[in-house]
């Protein structure tokens, strides 16, 4: 039996074959044109490739068309959102969530929530839970608000009436993790380890961690196969290559482990005049690597050799084109743009064959700390976040990433790249924001408040416009026991950077 055009092109999107899966879905497209699934399903694509002009188009159509599905609404909010266009996200949520319909009120308040309106969220949460008494994902929902507000003592026993109520497992770690959180911010540090410990064990056993782990492996020899294959430089070639394709801004990456002080440090940039901030986009993976056809062991070895001219400049052209789409206005007066990615940590000759203009700046914090928080970090199972389900796994997840930096370093050109430490940061932030603004050639002159902050899609949004505090510098010394066995492992990354 002939398998269907719609499975085809989710097989091959799921595959990275995106340019096929483009083909099939706009045949899908032209050939029922009021069919408004087909339509989410390229915008998803497009939203993945960073087109997003386009993709708001097929969504407009997609509204439209599916205007009396409710459920259909929330997914193209949630398409919306993705693409920080939160206005559009909630115009499309609030009608259905004032009518009832539980998931665009829960979508609605995510929302809300996530541009840190706490004190609305809490009032359309309690109206919520009157409705929906016990919901588990309101509830939830409602314990981070009041972790965010400051309210630990609620957070906690709703966390632990959550923990006691046999939800799924994917809830039950959410509220696990908040737990924990509540306990180690309170000083209760071995209950914080005890709270963790179980939840950690039981999302080990999910099916999908076995292949995710994988996956790392793979991307990680890669990776190594790209710092050994990285020449000083860049070359005169590299150089040449990107000359032909100017870019109408000057390119920054900003990374490191995650948990390292990326958000603090992107956090008092972005202030900073003359800069652009996206956070933690595609638009470097798929906007530049999958749009050019840099997908593969084979596509990505070739761009660091003669031959790969072709794909650099087609990958440059869709970087540029992405970074404009993610702005959604024209690119004016040459700004420096800082893509802030910490996963990115992974494929840095990459970046610097595609850009070797390019500056990069290196978050650092001492190891046992950033082992420490990546430790209680609640991400969802993915490849990073399947890393670290113990201590030792956690530290060795940080000494793979930080070796490719120590390898790459010293190929890189004099003056290409800075490290910026997450302490020097807490200790004095006017000091360190101005050593790196100089580093990339800015001004300390800050931009007019109010304007709107790129750390809203951060995994660590919560947290990131909050002052600058010294609480999580030293926090590994209340996990000394837990840290033991990881000791050889970032012992000489201790000594390299600093903290031995």
């Amino acid at each position: 039996m002939p398998v269907h055009p719609a499975v085809q092109a989710r097989e091959a999107y799921h595959r990275g074959e995106y340019r096929l899966a483009e083909r099939l879905l706009r045949t899908l497209c032209d050939r029922d044109p009021r069919d408004p699934v087909w339509r989410l399903d390229l915008a998803t694509l497009l939203i993945t490739l960073i087109r997003y002009e386009e993709a708001e188009t097929e969504l407009k159509v997609a509204a439209v068309h599916g205007a009396q599905s409710p459920d259909l609404l929330r997914q193209v909010a949630a398409c919306y959102f993705s693409m920080f266009r939160t206005a559009e996200a909630r115009t499309l949520l609030a009608p259905a969530a004032e009518a009832g319909h539980l998931p665009s009120l829960l979508g609605l308040l995510l929302v809300m929530e996530r541009a840190g309106e706490l004190e609305e969220t809490a009032t359309l949460l309690d109206r919520a839970l009157q409705r929906h008494p016990g919901h588990p994902e309101l509830r939830l929902l409602q314990a981070q608000v009041l972790v965010r507000q400051g309210r630990l003592e609620p957070a906690e026993s709703q966390a632990r009436a959550l923990l006691a109520a046999g939800l799924p497992l994917l809830l039950h770690s959410k509220a696990g993790y908040l737990l924990a959180g509540v306990l180690d911010r309170t000083g209760r540090h071995a209950e914080a380890a005890a709270a963790i410990a179980p939840i950690k064990k039981a999302l080990a056993a999910l099916p999908a961690v076995g292949r995710l782990q994988k996956e790392f492996r793979t991307r990680l020899a890669l990776a190594r196969e790209l710092a050994a294959a990285c020449p000083a430089g860049p070359p005169p070639a590299w150089l040449a290559d990107a000359a032909e394709i100017p870019l109408p801004f000057r390119p920054t990456l900003l990374c490191g482990h995650p948990r390292s002080g990326t958000t603090l440090l992107e956090a008092r940039l972005e202030r900073l005049e003359d800069v652009v901030s996206f956070d933690e986009t595609g638009a470097f993976d798929g906007g530049a690597l999958s749009s050019a056809g840099l997908v593969g062991r084979l596509h990505v070895l070739r761009a660091l050799r003669p031959g790969g001219r072709d794909l650099v400049q087609s990958a440059r052209r869709h970087y540029a084109r992405s970074i404009a789409s993610l702005h959604g206005r024209p690119l004016a007066g040459a700004p420096l743009v800082i893509d802030k990615n910490p996963t990115q940590m992974i494929q840095l000759p990459l970046w610097l064959r595609i850009l070797p203009e390019i500056r990069f700046l290196i978050a650092l914090r001492d190891p046992r700390d950033v082992v420490v928080s990546s430790y209680f970090f609640d991400l969802p199972p993915n490849v990073i976040s399947t890393q670290l389900l113990d201590w030792e796994s956690t530290a060795r997840h940080y000494a793979a990433l930080m070796d490719l930096w120590r390898r790459v370093k010293d190929t890189l050109p004099t003056g290409c790249w800075l490290e910026s430490r997450y302490e020097d940061m807490v200790a004095d932030a006017a000091g360190e924001t101005a050593r790196v603004a100089a580093f990339l050639g800015l001004s300390t002159a800050e931009k007019p408040a109010g304007d709107a902050s790129a750390a809203l899609h951060s995994p660590n949004y919560a947290v990131a416009t909050k002052p600058v505090h010294a609480r999580s510098v030293g926090r590994w010394q209340h996990y000394t026991e837990h840290l033991e066995s990881s000791v050889p492992v970032l012992a000489p990354f201790l000594q390299d950077f600093g903290y031995a």
